[in-house]
């Protein structure tokens, strides 16, 4: 079955982002985390399978590079990830079809890898990819209904 996918990708406040790479990365760290969201969000808006890419944050230095891209920026309540996927899903399920909540910080992601998970996510009421480690979730799908 042939869905399009509105997709949720969390951003968390900047100040909040890549801490570990902090050492590393110096004052620099902040533009890091907008370069990779972007990288994430480019790779959604590309995929064909995509038919919306709703970013919740609450920083508006995330919202604005992101939203220039083409996602649809949702206020994030600030009170943790599980709200900010909440408050993007009930966004994106207005708009009907499958809803997908995807990391922002995927900067290898590619749309035709994100459009095989989709397609397979398409077959199971829900569906999910663990992270690397088999600890998180990269992505979580579900469809309507």
């Amino acid at each position: 079955m042939s869905f399009r996918w509105s997709v949720v990708i969390p951003v968390k406040t900047l100040v909040a982002a890549k801490t570990r790479l902090a050492a590393a990365t110096g004052p620099y760290r902040t533009r890091l985390a907008v370069a990779v969201a972007s990288d994430t969000v480019s790779a959604a808006l590309s995929c064909p399978q995509v038919s919306r890419v709703i970013v919740v944050t609450s920083d508006p230095a995330a919202a604005g590079p992101l939203g220039a891209l083409g996602a649809e920026v949702v206020t994030d309540p600030d009170r943790g990830l599980n709200t900010a996927l909440r408050t993007g899903a009930a966004h994106a399920v207005r708009h009907g079809g499958p809803i997908a909540a995807l990391q922002a910080d995927l900067p290898a992601l590619r749309p035709a890898e994100l459009g095989v998970v989709l397609s397979a996510a398409a077959e199971f009421d829900q569906s999910f990819v663990p992270d690397a480690q088999e600890i998180g979730t990269t992505l979580y799908g579900v469809l309507p209904g």
